[in-house]
């Protein structure tokens, strides 16, 4: 990573997490568990009988410390996982694209990825949290898995295998308390470690954010995408500037974000370079006036 101003040394910590989210890309995720068929206790099985009453084709597996039913219910394939005690905490369900939400369909479609072989279509429902929708498709290269709110806004993408199966997720009793303080009527869709911080996904009614931890689960900032009519005109005509007159070539602007930190609040517009495609992070105030700007 390249800083390009010297009074740049505020931003260093918030521009590594900033390029680890403007992706939305985590890394290539492979349980390695080890399964096998198993008998649950009674625990278990009233809990999964209560929940899906019309199953058939059960098959019982364990994976970590989760009791895992396999099995068909209204002509889908589900997974649900339990624990122990018999406490319901994920289910996905195969779904085909036109079950999707229009949202969420209409949000692929006008994506990059439309074009690629969609593999599979699931939902993702975890205790305590909201749902997610999740693409998976492939092209002759790689593998990626597309997870979606239920607004349609694209949480982050995941590569690697095909054969990717999701887990319970147990969201740390501090990163609750801080999303609680953060927002009036928050919901956590998504939690995941990236390389350089923790990072929860947010829907507080319809306005979906990402709120980023250290290691030690303390708050480091939170960023929300805008649209150009939400950003102060003196930073959009700032960032036209700038990515004209670029010393690397002209750039173009794909998108304006929002973040708060213990900084105040920045306005960040992202550039890729037109000739050597590189990307660019600008932190304008909102005047328009340049704070610093990241390369990677």
């Amino acid at each position: 990573m390249i800083i390009k101003s010297k009074k740049t040394s505020i931003f260093s910590a918030l521009a590594l997490i900033i390029v680890c989210l403007a992706s939305c890309t985590a890394e290539s995720i492979e349980t390695g568990i080890k399964s096998y068929e198993v008998n649950p206790n009674e625990e278990i099985l009233n809990s999964f009988d209560m929940r899906y009453p019309d199953a058939k084709n059960i098959v019982w597996s364990i994976e970590k410390k989760y009791y895992v039913a396999d099995f068909d219910c209204q002509s889908k394939s589900m997974l649900a996982w339990f624990t122990e005690s018999g406490d319901w905490t994920l289910t996905t369900k195969e779904n085909s694209f036109n079950q999707l939400l229009s949202k969420i369909a209409d949000s692929f479609l006008n994506s990059r990825y439309s074009d690629s072989y969609i593999e599979k279509i699931y939902s993702v429902e975890r205790k305590d949290m909201g749902s997610i929708h999740v693409i998976c498709v492939s092209d002759s290269a790689s593998h990626l898995s597309l997870y979606y709110s239920v607004y349609g806004d694209l949480i982050k993408t995941v590569s690697g295998s095909k054969s990717h199966r999701e887990t319970p997720v147990e969201i740390p009793t501090e990163v609750g308390q801080v999303v609680d303080s953060l927002f009036e009527n928050p919901e956590i869709i998504d939690f995941w470690e990236g390389p350089y911080s923790k990072n929860v996904a947010v829907l507080d009614d319809s306005t979906y954010s990402y709120v980023a931890f250290d290691s030690n689960y303390e708050w480091i900032g939170t960023y929300w995408y805008l649209i150009e009519e939400e950003v102060p005109l003196a930073v959009i005509d700032a960032s036209i500037q700038f990515a004209q007159n670029y010393p690397n070539g002209p750039s173009i602007i794909e998108e304006y974000k929002l973040l708060r930190s213990e900084y105040g609040l920045s306005y960040l517009c992202c550039f890729v370079s037109s000739r050597d495609r590189k990307k660019h992070i600008a932190f304008y105030e909102q005047s328009g006036k340049l704070r610093a700007v990241i390369s990677y």
